[in-house]
């Protein structure tokens, strides 16, 4: 829903009209993947739009993840009000590999660590309920010289994705 248009979000905050609307925003830092300047996933656009829906900032609350989902359900819960120990969330396995470091030629890298500045910077001086670490927001690159190497790196990851969603579909099919 962070894509929505601000029309989608005053529907959606229209037909639950009578309850008192909620919104919970999870923000990671920005990656190689993420595109500066993208509405749908830019922090700012998307404190905006959603923002104007639920009109109140105090049920504006952004969730700054590390990327854990342990961490992630049990701050999400608190910020809800639901308790996460029924969860069974400490028995999920770990990933089966690591995820390998995002790695960014370095005029890309100053481009993310500006981007992931400026909303450590939004959101100290936001209204909103702002839950986790925002210096978690600013990026983890390597720098590589070598557009080879980002290339190979880039690919790699291409292909562990495609392996697990190739797993996934077999899966739901079974």
């Amino acid at each position: 829903l962070a894509a929505a248009r601000p029309e989608q979000v005053a529907l959606t905050v229209d037909a639950l009209h009578g309850f008192e609307v909620h919104v919970v925003v999870t923000v990671h830092a920005p990656d190689a993947w993420t595109v500066p300047g993208d509405p749908a996933r830019d922090l700012g656009s998307v404190l905006d739009r959603w923002s104007l829906g639920v009109r109140d900032p105090q049920r504006l609350h952004v969730l700054v993840t590390d990327g854990d989902p342990v961490h992630t359900w049990k701050r999400l819960g608190r910020i809800a009000g639901f308790g996460t120990a029924s969860l069974r969330l400490d028995d999920l396995p770990a990933p089966v590999k690591p995820r390998p470091p995002h790695q960014a030629l370095p005029e890309r890298a100053a481009v993310l660590d500006a981007l992931g500045r400026s909303w450590v910077e939004l959101l100290a001086t936001s209204p909103y309920d702002v839950v986790g670490d925002t210096a978690l927001l600013l990026p983890t690159l390597d720098a590589v010289e070598d557009p080879g190497k980002v290339v190979t790196a880039t690919e790699h990851a291409l292909n562990d994705a495609l392996v697990e969603l190739e797993r996934l579909t077999r899966r739901n099919e079974s």
